[in-house]
Formats: C-alpha cells, structure tokens, sequence
C-alpha cells in the first residue's frame, strides 16, 4: 500500500474495459515487457470493526489488507490483488522492497539506498543526503519507507 501512495499511477495501469462484468487488467513491467494481469472484484475481507451506523448503511466487511480512504474506491485493492497474482499469492507480498515493485508500477528504473549501517550510524553525511534528495527529487521521484519493527535500529 505504501508503493502505491508513493506512485503516480500511470493513467493506462487498470484496463477498466471490462469493469461492468468486474474484470480489471492491471499493467506490469516485468523482465523487460508490459504483462496484463487480470483479476475479478472479489477481495479477501474480514468482519468490520465499524459501528453500525443508527438508521443508516454500514458494510458487515472490510477489506483484509489495503483500502482506499474513499468508500467506493477500489483502484488500491485491485492493483493489490493483480500484483499477489503475479507473485502467487497474498502471503508473498508480506515485507519485500519498495524498489523492485515500484519498478513493476512505473516500468522506470528504482533503487534503494541505505542511510544507517547496522551499527545505527549515518552513511552519509548531511550535505551527502540533501544531494541525493535534489538529484532524485529531480528526477521526478522520491519514496520513502521504513524496515519492519523487527529489523528497525534502537530509536526509530
């Protein structure tokens, strides 16, 4: 979820073509070629935890992994659903690196770089990180993201 609020979503990623039916093709770069994954509008949900609303519609579902903030927004979990049909499975997604993905997303070129070693210190120095920033804000992208709670340093 965190790939996808980070990337302009290309207008051509979903083939909406089939929607009436609840068939969306999502577009991926992959070794080299644009790849058309295909999936229905079933999603994996759980039991909402919401109230119910007095008087009102309230879902009795939510989405199990990531979801738009909007009600009638589903971009998020199909483009979420073709990308675990691509690896096999949901279960496949767990953790994995920004990179490679967004690199599927946008068909650019991604890279990742480290800014503490093990030992918890800079690799870079201040006016090292504020280039690197420039040059990639230039470029037209900039992601973020951080390692799972396990593999976090002492203060982050």
């Amino acid at each position: 979820a965190s790939t996808m609020a980070d990337v302009k979503v290309r207008r051509d990623l979903i083939d909406e073509s089939l929607e009436d039916a609840g068939i969306y093709g999502v577009s991926f770069f992959v070794r080299g070629r644009w790849r058309m994954v295909w999936v229905d509008s079933f999603f994996p949900c759980v039991p909402s935890s919401a109230p119910k609303l007095s008087g009102g519609f309230a879902c009795d579902f939510e989405p199990l992994f990531s979801s738009s903030k909007g009600e009638r927004e589903a971009w998020l979990m199909v483009i979420e659903k073709a990308y675990a049909k691509l690896h096999r499975c949901y279960e496949a997604l767990d953790g994995g690196q920004l990179a490679p993905a967004l690199a599927m997303l946008t068909g650019g070129v991604a890279r990742t770089e480290l800014l503490h070693g093990a030992d918890g210190q800079p690799l870079l120095s201040v006016s090292q990180l504020h280039e690197l920033l420039d040059d990639s804000l230039s470029d037209g992208f900039v992601g973020a993201g951080t390692p799972p709670a396990a593999e976090q340093l002492n203060g982050l």
